[in-house]
């Protein structure tokens, strides 16, 4: 999970189009949870990168769902809202910050094959 977890950061670090996407001032901070496993993300000012240590109160958006599934997401293979409505993933945000992740999601498509992802 953190291998598609940092290459999905990778992926938005190197297309410019999408850090436009994150330019906002509070900054976001997105939590994977995947059984007892648990990743945050925090996008803010054009940048995407891996919280080791979320202690600060950030506006927060909460993924919920298996490991295959949230690798589908992250890889663009599979449309967030798609996941949602068939209770595949459950996610606590509101719907603009879904849409926002629905975009990003989707427009840094993660070539799997090109990637070793275990």
């Amino acid at each position: 999970m953190m291998e598609m977890i940092q290459i999905f950061l990778i992926k938005v670090k190197e297309r410019d189009h999408i850090r436009s996407l994150l330019n906002n001032e509070d900054g976001l901070m997105v939590r994977f949870i995947c059984g007892h496993q648990n990743i945050d993300i925090f996008l803010k000012n054009g940048e995407c990168t891996l919280l080791h240590d979320p202690s600060e109160n950030f506006t927060e958006c909460e993924i919920y769902g298996e490991i295959e599934t949230v690798q589908q997401l992250l890889s663009g293979e599979r449309k967030l809202r798609s996941l949602m409505q068939k209770g595949r993933l459950q996610v606590k945000a509101s719907f603009r910050t879904l849409l926002l992740l629905e975009a990003l999601f989707y427009l840094t498509k993660i070539d799997t094959k090109s990637y070793r992802i275990i």
